[in-house]
């Protein structure tokens, strides 16, 4: 039979097993090599783990010698408040922390920056915030976030993450920041939006 007239034949060949495979292997090695960069990226590196930090953290060893031990004295703070939490139910006022001697509520002699503690809260945040003197130092605070009922959060115990005596899971943290009065609420729930960062244990 006569092919019509001004009517094109094309022959069309399937690709070659061969050239199919290579495409495909390009494919492979092409999303390998940008997964690695994209992995090597996020992940900090042994030499140095301040890299792999977030924008709302700063790592302890950024801090100078002041800031450091008062990081340190927060903790110890910390931990005796959760204790107070526990037993009573309820956040310890700063006053009580202090007439108990503890840190860095209770007069410090070492303390060359008058830090001024307030204890702001709500129902499930306490927020002890620490205001200094000098207009170029740091405010800290110390927070402690319940969860609330019904949305107990789950996680390992670690820095952000502290175990009350019940059994409660608390978030924890303490941020660096530059307000000079004690604000009217806890922290928002993200805090860096302002202004805040959280000091993590990192040394570089």
């Amino acid at each position: 039979m006569t092919a019509q007239a001004g009517v094109r034949t094309v022959s069309v060949k399937p690709p070659s097993v061969k050239r199919e495979t290579s495409a495909v292997a390009i494919g492979l090695v092409q999303i390998l090599f940008w997964s690695a960069i994209a992995i090597g990226v996020s992940r900090p590196s042994k030499a140095n783990p301040a890299a792999g930090l977030q924008a709302d953290e700063i790592a302890f060893g950024k801090l100078d010698a002041d800031e450091q031990r008062l990081f340190r004295r927060a903790l110890e703070g910390l931990a005796e408040a959760e204790d107070v939490r526990s037993a009573t139910g309820k956040w310890p006022t700063v006053e009580a922390l202090a007439d108990r001697g503890i840190a860095p509520f209770a007069p410090d002699p070492l303390d060359r920056h008058g830090y001024r503690w307030t204890l702001v809260r709500d129902r499930y945040v306490a927020n002890y915030v620490g205001i200094p003197k000098p207009a170029d130092r740091p405010t800290l605070i110390i927070a402690g976030v319940e969860p609330e009922p019904g949305a107990a959060e789950l996680a390992e115990v670690d820095e952000t993450h502290h175990k009350l005596a019940d059994g409660t899971l608390i978030h924890v943290g303490v941020y660096r920041g530059t307000i000079r009065t004690a604000p009217p609420g806890p922290l928002s729930q993200f805090p860096f939006i302002d202004g805040w960062r959280r000091i993590v244990a990192v040394m570089r």
